[in-house]
């Protein structure tokens, strides 16, 4: 033809010094800190000796994390700007609470740990430094698992306590213990199907059938639904080639199992087998009818809207009762009711954005080296794996969960690989563009003739 067609060039032959050109070592001091901060936490919350030195030792770690990864603070990406926009309005909107000192103080962790987060994922800008991250969360999880069986076996914890077939571990509550064992689980998992070290890759895989223990018996569904969701992903990134008959096949398992879960009957479980159930009279045996009548979560819903609706526009600026935050079991009704409508705005835009750059990144893929699609595919399955507990949990806003720092390393990860996709997109096109300005070669011969 008269024009001259170039393929796209792959991220090693253009545009790679958005990766290159950075330091790809995660400081070691910061794995220590992680470490730290996925052993304290839940600890910060249970009914150890000195919880409440944890509980500020907690927000130390926080604070070192910061200074440590200043310098790695990044130009905020387009998924960035929407988190960081969300947390700031949902902690302003303490300034028209009741207690606006306590307000400010827990709410103002979710930004701080989303930034935290991307400043942490920034010092990851390759697979070696996301698996890194993943070897200290495993390592965590394992001390924790470990040192945690050691004190119950010698007597210095409690035991193990079980509530309607669900346990709690040292206080905990069973959704608590469910939330961290698949945080656990998720790095554990990751390690076992990316890791280029076989020391690892072995060490993820049995750690993880540990970590699922926790997940299992703690009887959290959405703990579990994180777990499988993670794997799956996972999964499809290793082995691209069975993607689309495992996408038609788990859509099938996953409405089967849903109706399946929705209208059986409460077997094994006594009438009180619910999870957020005041009162064992009155259950009809069956799950759906159950989750819509009785005091479960959508129980806890329907109060989250009556009292939404006392102020729609600003919310309550915080729910607490008797001096203490109140948790309404989804993060989006929980930003709902404090922030008003103005939450409720940014959080859907925070999900268009969401939805429109992982659409990019995942239509763009293949401009990425294997890695880079990797890590972009391991930032995809964690943000969406925090969206889809948020639905049922508000754990992503407590500063005791480690799920925003886990978003925020997520965001900047896909973040970089949106940034890294537009500049060899860029860098294509004015290729394409000066070979175009090139004499054509039937211009040449009429010269030539000439």
């Amino acid at each position: 033809g008269n024009s001259t067609h170039l393929p796209y060039p792959s991220g090693l032959e253009v545009g790679a010094s958005f990766y290159t050109n950075k330091n790809s070592r995660v400081p070691f001091t910061l794995l220590v800190l992680i470490a730290a901060f996925f052993i304290i936490a839940p600890l910060s919350i249970s009914t150890v000796p000195f919880v409440f030195a944890m509980k500020y030792a907690r927000y130390g770690i926080l604070a070192l994390v910061g200074l440590v990864t200043i310098q790695s603070f990044p130009r905020l990406g387009k998924l960035s700007k929407s988190w960081v926009l969300l947390g700031a309005v949902y902690a302003l909107s303490s300034l028209w609470s009741q207690s606006t000192v306590n307000a400010i103080g827990y709410k103002s962790m979710f930004v701080s740990m989303i930034l935290g987060g991307i400043c942490v994922g920034n010092t990851a800008t390759n697979l070696s430094g996301v698996m890194a991250l993943a070897k200290s969360v495993t390592s965590a999880g394992l001390i924790l698992y470990v040192s945690t069986a050691l004190a119950i076996q010698e007597g210095i914890a409690e035991p193990i306590l079980w509530f309607n077939d669900r346990m709690s571990v040292l206080g905990l509550n069973s959704n608590f213990v469910g939330i961290f064992s698949s945080s656990y689980f998720v790095s554990a998992v990751a390690l076992s199907f990316f890791s280029q070290e076989r020391k690892w890759k072995l060490i993820g895989f049995t750690t993880s059938i540990l970590f699922s223990t926790g997940v299992i018996y703690s009887g959290s569904r959405l703990a579990l639904l994180m777990a499988c969701t993670a794997t799956f992903v996972f999964f499809l990134t290793k082995h691209e080639r069975y993607r689309k008959a495992l996408l038609y096949v788990s859509a099938l398992l996953i409405l089967v199992v849903s109706v399946a879960l929705l209208l059986s009957p409460q077997a094994g479980a006594s009438p009180s087998g619910v999870v957020y159930e005041a009162s064992s009279e009155g259950g009809s045996g069956f799950r759906a009818l159950d989750e819509l009548t009785r005091d479960t979560r959508s129980s806890h819903w329907k109060r989250a809207i009556s009292l939404w609706m006392e102020n729609p526009i600003f919310g309550v600026g915080w729910s607490e009762y008797r001096g203490r935050w109140t948790l309404h079991h989804s993060a989006y009704l929980q930003v709902l009711v404090e922030s008003g409508v103005l939450g409720a705005v940014v959080w859907a835009w925070v999900l268009w954005c969401c939805f429109t750059q992982c659409r990019y990144v995942y239509l763009n893929r293949r401009l990425l080296d294997d890695w880079e699609i990797t890590t972009a595919e391991l930032g995809m399955a964690v943000i969406g794996v925090c969206l889809i507990h948020a639905f049922g949990e508000s754990a992503l806003l407590a500063a005791t969960m480690p799920l925003a720092v886990a978003l925020g390393v997520a965001t900047q990860l896909l973040d970089e690989s949106a940034s890294n996709i537009a500049q060899i997109r860029s860098a294509y096109h004015g290729l394409e563009h000066e070979a175009s300005d090139e004499p054509r070669w039937d211009d040449t011969v009429a010269d030539q003739v000439d």
